[in-house]
């Protein structure tokens, strides 16, 4: 397995050494780059020849996956509380400042910026690691652009600082910087990671490449049916005539995309034998059905669409057959898929995603105000019922459709139930595998204050 570590001229000899000391699971080479659009184009160029890439920080990490679409495997090193502790320590007593007076943390940018005293106070209650913590949830929370603006504003920041005499020395964890800092004439101190840090980003990558390559190979089953009526059924040439149309309008999106499907008809249904990877690429990662969205560019709109998953070809089989059928009775047919955990996922997402319009009304601000949700979260909200045409949700169903993770969906439910804006109708249980999970029924009725 071989990996790529991104990182900055400052950094590159600190790497270097670290990775001939540690035992690395791994061929590893470092690479540097000199600025954010240097990453992009330095990636683009390695990428073919690496299974994964390690960054020395958020920023460049944010910047690739935000450039290019399905990025290989992709880590951060993140750095831990201990060293912190060390350099903080180490200025106290170097520059006698105890209460952090005369220093600039650029790393405090954050969450306290311009006062670098706070930090004591989390020193001397034992909480630095929760302010670590949260300064680096903030940092991945950062958007790309925000990262390149505040990145030359640290800098100038070092130094103007510094020469109108405010500041006795600084500390900093943006590295591409601090040549140009130093160069200025500032003790400007960098935090190092740890060795443990590095090994750790190491290890949970070679984790991640292991598990997308065993999935890679993993079985999954298509099943797919028209969603004709009775009637219709009932007339054999128009069913065998809109079976051929189907069986054509699947070779050729197979052949259009290079799937290598293994098809097979039969009365029922058509199913697809294929693997998880090619059903990960055909979902959008199981959010949207390319497959509906070409046969319905085809005129073959009636269509029920089941992707099943497993850990055998059997279970595979077994939960296509089952979301096939949650699809047949679904509103508009949309596809589902069920997974290995028999988890249920609906792909609201296929040539119809969610339409929110700018003007937002007085009763959306009012449930806004009322709930502290943004705007925009109740905007959503209404549109995704609008979409499917129903009231009752799980949080899975919400994460897929307003493309948010779980945690978020089910913190926007129990607020909704808090103000007695939604309610738990019962928990249910797909199978005997996976955990149950709560059914809630939305009451986006105006509440009453």
């Amino acid at each position: 397995m071989k990996i790529a570590l991104l990182t900055t001229p400052y950094l590159e000899d600190f790497y270097k050494k670290a990775i001939n000391e540690l035992e690395l699971k791994c061929e590893a080479d470092v690479y540097v780059y000199y600025n954010y659009k240097h990453v992009i184009e330095l990636y683009r160029q390695l990428q073919d020849s690496y299974d994964g890439f390690v960054t020395a920080g958020s920023a460049p990490m944010a910047i690739i996956k935000e450039e290019i679409s399905n990025s290989k495997p992709i880590n951060n090193i993140v750095c831990s509380a201990s060293n912190f502790y060390r350099e903080l320590f180490k200025i106290i007593y170097q520059y006698e400042d105890y209460k952090f007076e005369y220093g600039y943390f650029d790393f405090c940018d954050y969450l306290c910026p311009d006062e670098e005293n706070r930090l004591i106070d989390w020193l001397r209650e034992g909480k630095l690691e929760k302010w670590v913590s949260d300064n680096n949830e903030y940092i991945n929370h950062m958007t790309p652009e925000d990262m390149r603006i505040t990145l030359n504003r640290t800098r100038e920041k070092h130094i103007s600082l510094w020469k109108s005499g405010k500041i006795k020395y600084s500390l900093s964890r943006r590295s591409l910087i601090v040549p140009d800092v130093l160069e200025a004439g500032v003790n400007c101190h960098f935090i190092y990671c740890s060795y443990e840090d590095i090994y750790n980003c190491f290890e949970s990558l070679i984790r991640t490449i292991t598990i997308q390559k065993l999935e890679k190979n993993r079985p999954a089953v298509i099943k797919v049916s028209f969603a004709i009526t009775l009637e219709e059924s009932d007339k054999l040439s128009f069913k065998n005539n809109q079976e051929n149309l189907l069986y054509r309008g699947i070779s050729a999106f197979n052949r259009k995309f290079l799937y290598n499907f293994i098809i097979e008809n039969s009365d029922e249904c058509i199913t697809i034998y294929t693997n998880y990877s090619s059903v990960k690429d055909i979902t959008s990662s199981f959010t949207t059905c390319k497959l509906r969205s070409f046969l319905h560019n085809r005129h073959l709109e009636k269509v029920a669409i089941g992707y099943g998953l497993g850990d055998d070809l059997k279970e595979a089989m077994i939960n296509a057959t089952n979301a096939l059928k949650e699809s047949q009775v679904s509103c508009e047919n949309n596809s589902y898929i069920i997974n290995e955990e028999k988890d249920k996922i609906g792909l609201f997402g296929y040539g119809k995603s969610l339409k929110v319009i700018n003007k937002v009304t007085d009763y959306e601000k009012e449930l806004a105000e009322y709930t502290s949700l943004s705007t925009l979260t109740i905007q959503k909200i209404i549109a995704a019922q609008s979409m499917i045409g129903d009231n009752d949700f799980t949080s899975q169903d919400l994460a897929q459709i307003l493309n948010v993770s779980a945690r978020s969906a089910n913190r926007i439910l129990n607020t909704l139930v808090q103000f007695n804006l939604a309610k738990i109708l019962y928990t249910k249980q797909s199978g005997t595998k996976g955990r149950p999970h709560k059914v809630y029924r939305l009451l986006l009725g105006l509440p009453k204050f």
